[in-house]
């Protein structure tokens, strides 16, 4: 059976959250399935303001990356 390398990377900015879905291959060559933003609610001047916004908007962000990835992120 061959093992699937999927790799996710979060990026919490002050405007959005980004969330980046990728495979590595057989070589060792990221290939992006997908990825998913979200608006950085509770965040301001780069401090975390309302943790549970934060928490809302990444959980918005994965949910994105994973529809358009078709990947399940844990």
């Amino acid at each position: 059976m061959t093992k699937i390398n999927n790799i996710a990377g979060l990026d919490i900015g002050s405007s959005k959250i980004a969330v980046a879905v990728g495979r590595l291959d057989d070589d060792g060559n990221l290939r992006l399935l997908g990825i998913g933003k979200s608006p950085a609610e509770g965040i301001k001047r780069g401090m975390v303001v309302d943790l549970e916004k934060v928490v809302s908007s990444i959980h918005s962000a994965i949910d994105d990356a994973e529809l358009v990835s078709g990947c399940k992120i844990s």
